[in-house]
């Protein structure tokens, strides 16, 4: 079996001399060991067209064509083919331009009329080696380079995610930036009124801080026609000042102290970009350096936009989270301000009630007292779990924790619910194992979650149904589960289940569907946990678990402040 020969290398010769071209073909044909298939072109362009049809490994180009002389006809090579070898073909007296053809990119150049086989032959060879060396450097360098932007926004990601403060967030990025991409990191933010605010969040040793407190006294006018941060705002798109000066300044500067101020900062070139998040710019990022020689390249360019992307979402997402927190605040204190309101004519009633009932009264009379006192009852349990759910979202809801014995918490909330239960025609008892160790626990926060569990059981069992509370220790503490007898919940609702405002499907939407997320919450600040089981058709199951001694470390004895609910992990003091 015989293997394929090797492919001889292609040469493109591009000169317009035929003796010339004689020779060079001639002496490459001397060669014993090497063996080339050369292409003769005569013009630059006749060169360009058969680059473009590939294959070609290397190129000895004329400086002298009848449609490209000198050094140009180099540079226009490199600039159409820049992975090719090119190897000069210069006479006795151009060595300095040929030279100069090397420095713009050329592999190697030949001084016609001292040229040899052997010298010709290794010129082709080393160009070929050589650019192929070179391309791989330049590739490798690529990727070294794409692997440091890739970690350069990992960890600007990290750093960005790590806070919700917009003013912790604008020192952030300025860490980020400065010194890495520049001296000067300036970001500019459109208020509430439609106004810019500039902050410097960022700067190097040479620009001190009264100098950058004085900068951000100038922000950029949003109707200035000139203004390049104005520009970037309207067209969303990235711009870069390849040099600052004088002209510049006065161009986009509105007084004479603004433009001292940044003639002082010595700023000579920059990147701004847009501050960008769901469709909407609210804001850009300039950074600047106050050195001639380091100008801003392709790859500063685009690392500095793919940054100032992950600030835009960082700032948005802080923006909405201040928001969201002064909506949360109008709301609590919108809650507690009626809450107040309505307690004191709820009182009212719920003490002319109790009075009403005192009094011997018409059956039909006393009939519409106890639906009267029912409804104010209702709506009292209805203003303690939105202030509730209030004080678990704003942290001031306390558990105070203590020794208490399990078979009395469990035989209240049973004497208190089973007339309800009773009412609907459903049985409830409770399973109570002797000797169980106390809990440690607020009582009357886990009688309010007995009451939600097993008033919401109520809700959902049909008449002459069940309902068993059972006890049981569990090496976590003790478990405490609610069984009903009722529809059960769909698969996909369980997960929803503890969620604020959520209610089953059902015709007669009864309460708020606050009950389970309150529970849920009391439960997970004594450190226990709390879940549910369900089929449809067979009922339901939920359980808890709350300890019976201290958790590492120990429960103190003092008020336990609940975290924000869904939102931040459980804080003690």
């Amino acid at each position: 079996m015989t293997s394929s020969p090797t492919p001889r290398p292609r040469v493109l010769l591009v000169e317009d001399n035929p003796a010339d071209a004689r020779l060079l073909r001639e002496l490459l044909a001397e060669a014993r060991h090497d063996r080339f298939e050369i292409v003769h072109v005569d013009r630059v362009s006749a060169a360009l067209d058969r680059l473009g049809e590939g294959g070609i490994d290397a190129m000895l180009l004329d400086l002298s064509l009848p449609d490209g002389a000198g050094l140009e006809t180099v540079t226009r090579m490199l600039r159409e083919v820049p992975a090719m070898p090119v190897v000069v073909l210069t006479g006795l007296d151009d060595e300095t331009l040929a030279l100069r053809s090397v420095q713009a990119g050329a592999q190697d150049y030949l001084v016609k009329g001292h040229v040899t086989s052997q010298l010709l032959v290794r010129a082709i060879r080393y160009a070929i080696e050589r650019k192929k060396t070179l391309e791989e450097q330049r590739r490798h360098a690529e990727v070294e380079a794409t692997a440091r932007r890739s970690r350069f926004l990992a960890e600007a990601g990290r750093m960005l995610s790590a806070s919700l403060d917009t003013a912790t967030l604008l020192n952030t990025i300025g860490r980020i930036v400065v010194p890495d991409l520049g001296e000067i990191c300036c970001v500019d933010l459109i208020d509430d009124g439609g106004k810019i605010r500039r902050t410097i969040a960022g700067h190097g040793a040479a620009i001190d801080e009264q100098l950058a407190r004085a900068l951000e006294a100038y922000p950029p006018d949003l109707s200035a026609p000139r203004s390049p941060v104005a520009e970037v705002i309207r067209t969303g798109q990235s711009i870069q000042l390849e040099r600052i000066d004088q002209v510049l300044l006065d161009r986009t500067t509105v007084s004479e102290d603004q433009a001292d101020l940044w003639q002082r900062a010595a700023v000579r070139t920059g990147v701004i970009a847009p501050l960008m998040a769901g469709g909407r710019v609210f804001g850009a990022m300039c950074v600047l350096r106050t050195h001639d020689a380091q100008r801003y390249e392709v790859g500063d360019r685009l690392l500095f936009e793919e940054l100032a992307q992950h600030a835009a979402l960082a700032l948005d997402n802080a923006d909405l989270y201040r928001k969201a927190r002064a909506a949360v605040r109008a709301r609590d204190e919108m809650v507690n301000v009626v809450s107040h309101d309505l307690r004191n004519p709820l009182n009212v009633v719920t003490m002319s009630v109790a009075l009403l009932r005192r009094t011997q009264l018409p059956p039909n009379v006393e009939a519409i007292v106890q639906r009267v006192g029912r409804s104010a009852e209702q709506m009292l349990g209805l203003i303690n779990d939105l202030l509730d759910v209030a004080r678990i979202e704003n942290g001031t809801l306390a558990v105070e924790v203590s020794s208490q014995p399990v078979d009395a918490l469990v035989n209240a909330a049973v004497d208190l619910l089973r007339p309800l239960a009773a009412n609907r025609s459903i049985t409830l008892e409770a399973t109570l194992p002797p000797d169980l160790p106390p809990a440690l626990c607020d009582r009357p926060r886990i009688l309010q979650v007995l009451s939600n569990l097993v008033g919401n059981a109520i809700k959902f069992t049909q008449p002459g149904g069940r309902i068993e509370i059972d006890v049981a220790a569990a090496s976590e503490g003790v478990r405490v589960s609610v069984r009903d007898t009722g529809a059960g919940i769909p698969r996909e609702q369980i997960e929803h289940v503890f969620d604020r405002f959520w209610q089953a499907k059902r015709a007669d939407r009864q309460g708020a569907g606050l009950g389970l997320a309150i529970a849920k919450a009391i439960v997970e600040a004594h450190r226990g946990q709390i879940g549910v089981d369900s089929q449809l058709g067979l009922g339901s199951s939920f359980h808890f678990v709350i300890p019976t001694r201290p958790a590492e470390p120990a429960i103190p004895s003092a008020p336990r402040v609940l975290a924000v609910l869904g939102a931040e992990p459980i804080a003690s003091r």
